[in-house]
């Protein structure tokens, strides 16, 4: 009979049995080698696994019995831990990359039949002391045989091959070599950067390919309703290959089909903002939106024939595709690496701080001081630390990049309703609400916070949205000036409560007359590493 087993890098021990949550084993390794059925689960708590593993020393599953090895982020089944990611990683404790002078299988499915579901596996081999040019390929999730094996939700990340011979749902790739390395079938993923992001897979179904370096979907057999933006070419396939109903944006060429006559079939797609939105390959039932160029000036590079004329097999002329500004903002939002962060904190310095309050020429430049990041949080906040130019006389709090972070994880502190926000030291947790013209918007929350001091209590603040396109708040402004830092306050309250007291407080914004993005700001003021600002109940109204 199929059994449950439990890891736990919290509270776990490998001297334990592992068969409850109770006696969980400590290791993801300890827990793979109880497997000894087909239908055995094991459960896996949040916590940093630095391991690699394999099922070496478990069973197959079985087609109507699947392995499955489930981490549990949510805490569904660990109730009384912290919620957290589960990350396995070939770091060492410094969160460098481990030196290794061989490929690495971070972790291998080395039997059929298997689940990986909710894992976050990063790292990998590299020797930088070695040869120039050398390369030491890791593998973070490798399936034994193509198709064999399963994953559901994962985010791979910094390996040779994110994703080899895995079968993905749901999954994430970002900055392999090969993001999703052949595989029957991949649907709902995401690859982001890389040399090639889907490459070889037999069925691709509703992906989304960022930035591929040789392409974003490369050699695949059939990919169905996919969209590929920016990099090289977003789709290139070869004869045989067949690319249906799917999207090129902002990529050198949309399509490669690499040969004229018998190259990829390529129907149903539309190419924008492409140089070259489709570059040989049999291409038929397809529309070319506005871009750099409509074709290839050389017709050995036409689709069809080096005859092909716009009007051929139905290839048309397309409409313009248009994005939100609001919504293409939230690219900014999402690629902020909002974990493991640490290594970019208070690495930059002071030199630049005259550029932010630059104002020169006929037609002035915004002079307003730039105190603010690109999502509106505060440009320096947090910890000063060694930066990297070694000018220590010109240190500063401000962190590398366009983002200023912010420690911000779970906790099963809370004042009411189970689940909590912690924010570690300085730093704010910040997310946007639209409010309809006409309505008047409320925010509380319980606070409490722990720490060594208490000049600055945690806060809940009403700001506008960084970048938001409003007319009326434009008009307020003099001159070339905009909003950022404070000026985008609206309100704000503070705990007044002592030390590890909740407390509730409460913002209030009146009604506009026109449909508003506010930004609502969880803050911790105090920078010590030792401080901890805790919220919970969150209630908007």
């Amino acid at each position: 009979m199929a059994a449950i087993y439990y890891v736990s890098a919290q509270t776990g021990n490998d001297s334990n049995n592992g068969t409850s949550v109770g006696t969980s084993k400590a290791t993801i390794q300890a827990g793979l080698d109880l497997i000894s059925e087909a239908g055995d689960i094991v459960y896996i708590a949040p916590g940093t696994y630095r391991e690699i593993v394999d099922l070496t020393s478990a069973v197959n599953g079985s087609a109507n019995d699947h392995i499955k090895i489930i981490g549990d982020p949510d805490c569904e089944i660990f109730t009384s831990e912290e919620k957290g990611v589960i990350r396995l990683t070939h770091t060492n404790n410094q969160d460098l990359g481990a030196q290794s002078n061989s490929a690495t299988n971070i972790f291998y499915v080395n039997k059929y039949y298997v689940e990986v579901h909710n894992f976050h596996i990063d790292g990998g081999g590299h020797d930088f002391q070695g040869t120039l040019n050398s390369q030491k390929i890791s593998y973070a999730l490798r399936a034994q045989a193509e198709g064999r094996a399963n994953a559901f939700n994962c985010i791979a990340q910094n390996a040779g091959w994110c994703y080899y011979k895995m079968n993905t749902f749901n999954c994430i790739s970002v900055g392999g070599e090969y993001g999703f390395y052949e595989g029957n079938k991949h649907v709902n993923s995401i690859s982001i950067g890389g040399y090639a992001g889907f490459y070889r897979g037999d069925y691709i179904i509703d992906c989304l390919g960022i930035g591929g370096g040789i392409s974003s979907f490369w050699y695949c057999d059939e990919v169905y309703n996919s969209c590929a933006i920016g990099g090289n070419n977003g789709f290139r396939g070869s004869s045989g290959d067949l690319i249906l109903d799917s999207l090129a944006i902002a990529t050198v060429s949309g399509f490669n089909g690499i040969n004229t006559t018998s190259g990829a079939i390529i129907s149903g797609s539309h190419s924008a903002g492409s140089r070259f939105p489709f570059y040989r390959g049999k291409v038929s039932n397809c529309s070319i939106g506005p871009g750099h160029a409509r074709l290839n000036t050389s017709t050995g590079t036409f689709p069809n024939s080096s005859t092909f004329t716009i009007g051929d097999n139905n290839v048309i002329l397309g409409k313009s595709v248009l994005y939100s500004y609001s919504h293409l903002r939230d690219v900014a939002r999402v690629f902020k690496p909002d974990l493991l962060n640490e290594g970019l904190r208070g690495r930059s310095d002071s030199d630049n701080n005259a550029t932010r309050e630059w104002n020169s020429g006929n037609i002035p430049m915004p002079s307003i001081k730039i105190d603010t990041d690109i999502l509106g949080h505060p440009r320096e906040m947090g910890l000063t630390t060694t930066e990297l130019h070694q000018q220590n006389s010109k240190q500063s709090q401000r962190d590398i990049g366009p983002w200023e972070f912010s420690t911000v994880t779970y906790t099963s502190s809370y004042s009411q309703s189970e689940g909590g926000i912690s924010i570690f030291g300085e730093g704010l947790h910040s997310f946007s609400i639209p409010v309809a013209s006409g309505s008047a918007v409320t925010a509380s929350v319980n606070t409490k916070w722990n720490s060594t001091h208490d000049t600055q209590k945690p806060g809940l603040a009403f700001r506008y949205e960084s970048g938001y396109p409003s007319s009326s708040i434009m008009s307020i402004d003099t001159g070339q000036q905009y909003y950022t830092g404070s000026q985008l306050d609206i309100v704000s309250s503070y705990s007044t409560a002592g030390i590890n007291t909740w407390q509730n407080i409460s913002v209030s914004v009146p009604p506009s007359d026109k449909d508003q993005i506010y930004q609502i700001q969880l803050k911790s003021g105090n920078t010590g590493s030792s401080n901890t600002a805790i919220f919970s109940d969150l209630e908007i109204t």
